[in-house]
């Protein structure tokens, strides 16, 4: 099956002006927060080092000969450094945040 990069990328742009509406009364802190109590523990770090490293490929190569593929690979690991940056990223609770 073939991607459409184009039908892709509206499907993300999208998902992220959904997700901003949604999460419009939370801020980067509070999801922090959240991602942080959720993966925290012996299971929650289980379930984040196999959603990271296995189903986003954060420990293998983006690089595909195929260009579908390899910006699939981007986006996969695009996505985990996401998700990194909000467990282990530094928090700085006493900076307003700017809304956009």
């Amino acid at each position: 099956m073939a991607i459409d990069r184009s039908k892709l990328a509206a499907l993300v742009q999208q998902a992220a002006i959904a997700q901003r509406n949604a999460d419009a009364d939370l801020t980067d802190l509070d999801i922090a927060k959240a991602y942080r109590r959720v993966f925290a523990g012996p299971d929650g770090e289980l379930v984040l080092l196999h959603l990271t490293q296995v189903l986003l490929g954060m420990g293998g190569a983006v690089w595909n000969r195929d260009p579908e593929i390899r910006a699939n690979n981007a986006v996969r690991r695009d996505i985990a450094d996401r998700v990194m940056a909000l467990m282990f990223g530094v928090i700085h609770e006493d900076k307003p945040e700017v809304r956009k």
